[in-house]
């Protein structure tokens, strides 16, 4: 993993802000759609990530999470049963969900990750996204930068930590997928497979995308 020294531009940080205020904005108007729920134990230890990595049966999400995430408000778009307000908001939230994606994915293979709140207190679990591998880029929004992000060094076999940082910061790396038996369906780690997890005591804020292409993925990068 390697954390981008340039600045964000101009044209993508105003997209990037104003999907996060919108989102929060959303949040506080439907506080209800939440993901997961507050837990002291957060699955971000030694212990836990040992367990997932030797379980043959883990399909690489997060089993333990709490945060809020658009796509249930994009979702409202087409229901009947909210407010005139809460329903412009989501329209609103569509429009620079759109943009934003829109400004990566001119080649039509891309994806999004990830397009998160995480208010104080909030945590995801060790994973890999081995179903959703691929070359990532990931924005991250710290208040305080009180939080951080954590990963598995495959080559050294130890968690480094990456503390978050106040403001908007990149994070850019490979997750690869794992080798899936035909047989049984069980998964096997490969030197690929990219463990992290986070927690945080402040607002965050992440939007991240991946690509299976590499030559895309570093036309992403020098657009950032």
């Amino acid at each position: 993993m390697k954390i981008l020294d340039k600045p964000i531009n101009k044209e993508l940080e105003e997209m990037l802000d104003s999907y996060r205020h919108l989102l929060l904005k959303s949040v506080n108007e439907l506080p209800d759609l939440v993901s997961g729920n507050l837990d002291d134990n957060k699955g971000d230890d030694l212990e836990y990530l040992k367990m997932v990595m030797s379980d043959p049966g883990f399909t690489g999400q997060a089993e333990k999470y709490y945060y809020y995430g658009s796509k249930l408000y994009l979702s409202l778009v087409d229901a009947f049963d909210v407010s005139p307000k809460s329903l412009d908001l989501c329209h609103q939230l569509r429009k620079v969900d759109a943009e934003l994606f829109s400004y990566f994915n001119e080649d039509n293979q891309w994806h999004f990750a990830a397009r998160h709140y995480y208010p104080p207190g909030s945590y995801m679990s060790w994973h890999d996204n081995r179903m959703a591998y691929g070359y990532n880029i990931m924005f991250t929004w710290s208040e305080k930068g009180d939080g951080s992000f954590k990963y598995w060094d495959n080559k050294t076999e130890e968690i480094i930590e990456v503390p978050d940082t106040p403001g908007w910061s990149t994070k850019v790396a490979f997750y690869g997928p794992c080798d899936m038996s035909e047989e049984d369906g069980s998964f096997t780690l490969t030197d690929d497979s990219f463990f992290h997890c986070f927690s945080n005591n402040d607002n965050r804020f992440t939007f991240a995308f991946y690509t299976r292409d590499e030559s895309l993925w570093k036309k992403g990068i020098e657009k950032i």
